[in-house]
């Protein structure tokens, strides 16, 4: 689980200025799996996994990388997940 737990405190660092839910990986809710789920989601598009041109394709495609890891640790959930392609 450590790519997901990554993934999760990368998340919960912004929680208390975005005001969005902080979520323990040891006691997650449906609801939290599905939250995860979609950030996942969004961090899977180019903008996100390039940083918006910032970074090379070498540290684009080791973000990837750890985003497709972190979603096989989340389906362990129930939650059934499509990976594109980088």
């Amino acid at each position: 689980m450590k790519n997901l737990k990554e993934f999760i405190d990368r998340n919960n660092a912004f929680v208390e200025w975005t005001k969005e839910k902080y979520i323990d990986i040891n006691n997650m809710s449906v609801e939290d799996v599905e939250i995860i789920a979609k950030s996942i989601n969004s961090a899977f598009s180019p903008e996100n996994l390039f940083c918006d041109g910032e970074i090379s394709r070498t540290e684009a495609q080791a973000k990837y990388n750890n985003l497709v890891k972190a979603v096989k640790q989340l389906e362990t959930f129930g939650i059934p997940f499509t990976i594109h392609d980088m």
